[in-house]
């Protein structure tokens, strides 16, 4: 059931448009994956609001993007590049076998297991 739930999770994060309107709802979402990731690996405190705010600072540059690209269609490879940096700013606040873990679940997460 968390393996479906975060499987979600990362969906709406692809899918959700955030605009000012649905900055609860970006709010919402990186309070969900931090705990979800504090839950599933064990985090501290500390640890947990650092997911917390790359989740928002990324959320928030997507939105940027989404503001200033009027072609939606030429959205989506500088939006997986948005994504990309994400494992990059999580290697940083988790420890080794943490962030090995994080990349276990992930891909468990995208195969269905």
């Amino acid at each position: 059931m968390r393996k479906i739930l975060l499987f979600l999770s990362w969906i709406l994060i692809f899918m959700c448009p955030v605009k000012a309107q649905n900055n609860n709802i970006s709010t919402q979402m990186a309070e969900r994956i931090a705990q979800r990731m504090a839950d599933s690996l064990q985090l501290s405190d500390s640890q947990k609001a650092q997911i917390y705010a790359i989740n928002i600072d990324i959320y928030q540059q997507k939105a940027l993007l989404r503001q200033n690209t009027s072609r939606q269609d030429t959205l989506t490879p500088y939006i997986q590049q948005i994504e990309n940096k994400r494992n990059v700013l999580y290697k940083a606040v988790l420890s080794q076998d943490k962030y090995l873990l994080y990349k276990q679940n992930k891909r468990n997460l995208i195969r269905g297991n």
